[in-house]
């Protein structure tokens, strides 16, 4: 049987500053590392500031074709011993990926090809928020508070078996009452 091999994913956990460090040594390999990040927008003296900062702090994903017991020889090898290195996030019970399916896909849904979730756009209607451009879009249902002074959303979802509250950047561009 050929095909397309299957992409794992699992995710380690490092000391916050050492993510860097620790992708360059992964990617020397034959692996794929990144951070999920999300664009942050700020407004100071009239000027528009970007950042784009990791989605999850001192969380790096790893995408591989490899079985989890070859990227464990990896891991124990070549990342275990650089300081930095705390864990890999692990199901007990899972001998596949350590990044659950409805995991992998809320990340792939909100980011783009670099794993970067961009700001989004919006109106309000009544007390429902409409998303009219960038990432949210389809995702409503999703968000649970929003804050227009902030200029963001918050949005939740189970990851590393709990629950995360993330804050993403979305611009309420005006308000309509009914």
């Amino acid at each position: 049987m050929g095909g397309i091999p299957i992409k794992h994913w699992h995710v380690i956990q490092v000391l916050s500053g050492q993510e860097e460090k620790i992708i360059k040594i992964i990617n020397q390999e034959k692996y794929h590392a990144f951070i999920p990040k999300q664009v942050k927008i700020w407004k100071r003296n009239n000027l528009k500031i970007r950042k784009v900062l990791p989605l999850f702090r001192g969380y790096v994903f790893i995408e591989t074709n490899e079985t989890l017991h070859d990227f464990l020889t990896f891991l124990n090898i070549y990342v275990k011993p650089v300081k930095g290195f705390i864990r890999l996030l692990r199901y007990e019970n899972l001998e596949v990926d350590t990044v659950l399916p409805h995991e992998r896909a809320w990340i792939e849904s909100y980011c783009d090809d670099k794993f970067v979730i961009e700001p989004s756009t919006a109106y309000i209607e009544g007390d429902r928020i409409i998303i009219t451009e960038g990432p949210l879009m389809g995702h409503e249902s999703e968000i649970k508070k929003v804050n227009r002074h902030k200029r963001s959303v918050e949005v939740e979802l189970v990851m590393f078996d709990q629950i995360q509250r993330i804050t993403l950047d979305c611009e309420v561009i005006s308000k309509i009452q009914n």
